[in-house]
């Protein structure tokens, strides 16, 4: 993981931002499902995922909150069109469960959501832009005061230049752990046929 920027986390969705900003390999969902069979003989539709290198974020920490995870090749499109909404305004729309890439999760989702305060009750006036890069069960919202919206992707525009470099760092950390794990296994292999043509 490499994380892009660093600042302490207090409860306010720039700090939040900065120290969860982060490049890594994340499981993404295909937008295939399967049947699993677990330990009881019970049977589940289960989504199948992927290991996506992806841009991961967050605006908001605590129970129900988690990281929107944007595979590297979708970032464009998802800056493209949180750019547009942040020029044009959001509009509310309805939920849809349908496989959709990240830019388009983000059209299907991004609404005005009333301002919660430190209890869970609405704020008179006050809107926050609230919107998913995924669909579907366990998909969180990523919510921004609607008047920090336009600031909001712009620092995401920001951090987008620095993604190639915090590739570049992952791809070599995730090779060299590679090659050390196929080094141990070596080792264990050659200690196991030694151990085995002793006998």
């Amino acid at each position: 993981m490499a994380r892009l920027l660093s600042a302490p986390v207090i409860a306010n969705w720039r700090s939040v931002f900065e120290e969860t900003v982060q490049v890594d390999y994340a499981h993404i969902p295909t937008g295939s499902f399967a049947d699993v069979t677990d330990d009881d003989g019970i049977t589940r539709r289960q989504a199948i995922t992927t290991p996506t290198l992806s841009l991961g974020f967050q605006t908001e920490i605590g129970r129900g909150k988690g990281v929107q995870w944007v595979p590297v090749d979708d970032i464009d499109d998802v800056l493209s069109r949180l750019q547009f909404h942040s020029e044009n305004g959001v509009n509310q729309v309805v939920e849809n469960e349908t496989w959709l890439s990240p830019a388009e999760s983000i059209d299907k989702t991004i609404c005005k959501t009333p301002a919660l305060d430190g209890d869970g009750e609405p704020i008179e006036g006050k809107w926050d832009i609230s919107f998913r890069v995924r669909m579907g069960k366990g998909s969180k919202a990523c919510r921004i005061p609607e008047g920090d919206f336009k600031a909001f992707v712009a620092m995401l525009s920001d951090v987008i230049a620095s993604v190639p470099d915090a590739i570049e760092q992952v791809e070599k950390l995730r090779a060299k752990e590679e090659a050390k794990a196929a080094a141990l296994a070596a080792k264990a292999q050659a200690k196991f046929t030694k151990f085995n043509s002793g006998r």
